[in-house]
C-alpha cells in the first residue's frame, strides 16, 4: 500500500555454509576478529600454495599439523642421499638454516615452541575434531590446506640462515614467507637478507614480516625494509596493542594478542 515498496518479506537467520568441529575453535577469539567464517565460504585454503615458517622450526610430528606439513618431492626421506642435488641431505620438509642440518625443531636457543604455534595459526589441519583451526588449514578432506616449509633460523647452537632460507624458500616453491623475527637494533640492517627478500619477491613470492614489540615507530628491519610486508600487532576489537610498533610504513594490522594455538 506504499508507494515504492516492490515487496515485503521475513529476514530469515543465516548460517555460514561452513562450519568445523575442531574442539578448541571457540577459543580462537581472534578468527571472529577478522571474520574468518565469511572467508571460509569462499576458501579454506589450497594445498598448491607453499607457505614457509622461518622461525625455531616446527614440530611436523605435530597430529594437529602432520597433513598440512609440505614434502620436497625430489627428496627420498631417510636414505641419507642428497636426492636433489641442492647440497642437503634428506631436507625433505626443510631445514634447519642455523645449524645447518634436517633436525626442525628441539632445544632452540630461543623458544622452541614459537614456529609450531605460528604454524597452527596459518594451517592447522580443518575439521578434524581435534585441536584448533588454521587461517587456512583446509576443510577436512584430503589434501585441502596449504602447506607448511621449514626454515629454522634458531637452532639448538646457532642462530641465523636467514637469507639461505628465503633462497631455499623460492626455489623450493614457497610463495609466501612467514616470518615473526627481526633485528633487536632500530635502523640496522644485513644487505643479504634484503637480495634474498628480492629474489623471493622476484618468484612471484610475498614475504611477510611483523613489525617488532616495541611499542614505537622505530624503523625496524627487516619488516621496515620496503619488500616486505610489515604486520602490527591489534586487540580483537582493532585497538592497537600497547607493545606493536607502527609507523605509515607498517602495511597491514592483524590480531596478535593472546592468539590461541
Amino acid at each position: 500500500d506504499k508507494d515504492g515498496v516492490v515487496y515485503v518479506e521475513p529476514e530469515y537467520e543465516k548460517l555460514h555454509t561452513r562450519t568445523m568441529n575442531d574442539p578448541l575453535l571457540d577459543n580462537q577469539g581472534h578468527y571472529d576478529a577478522i571474520n574468518l567464517k565469511g572467508a571460509w565460504d569462499t576458501t579454506t585454503g589450497n594445498p598448491n600454495v607453499i607457505v614457509q615458517v622461518i622461525d625455531d622450526g616446527i614440530d611436523i610430528s605435530h597430529s594437529d599439523l602432520q597433513k598440512n606439513i609440505w614434502k620436497n618431492p625430489g627428496e627420498i626421506c631417510g636414505n641419507g642421499v642428497d636426492d636433489d642435488g641442492n647440497d642437503l641431505v634428506d631436507d625433505c620438509y626443510g631445514w634447519n638454516f642455523a645449524d645447518d642440518n634436517n633436525k626442525l625443531v628441539g632445544n632452540s636457543i630461543e623458544d622452541d615452541s614459537h614456529g609450531t604455534h605460528c604454524a597452527g595459526t596459518i594451517a592447522a589441519v580443518n575439521n578434524n575434531q581435534k585441536g584448533v583451526c588454521g587461517v587456512a588449514g583446509g576443510d577436512g578432506s584430503s589434501n585441502s590446506g596449504v602447506k607448511l616449509m621449514v626454515g629454522r633460523m634458531f637452532g639448538d647452537k646457532k642462530i641465523g640462515g636467514e637469507a639461505k632460507a628465503l633462497i631455499y624458500g623460492a626455489d623450493h616453491g614457497a610463495r609466501i614467507s612467514s616470518n615473526s623475527w627481526g633485528f633487536t637494533t632500530p635502523g640496522v640492517y644485513e644487505q643479504s637478507i634484503h637480495d634474498a627478500i628480492d629474489y623471493f619477491n622476484s618468484k612471484g613470492g610475498i614475504v611477510v614480516f611483523a613489525a617488532g614489540n616495541n611499542g614505537n615507530d622505530e624503523k625496524k628491519y627487516p619488516g621496515y625494509y620496503e619488500g616486505s610486508v610489515a604486520v602490527a600487532a591489534t586487540y580483537n576489537d582493532g585497538e592497537a596493542t600497547s607493545f606493536s610498533n607502527y609507523g605509515k610504513w607498517v602495511d597491514i594490522s592483524a590480531p596478535g594478542y593472546r592468539v590461541y594455538s
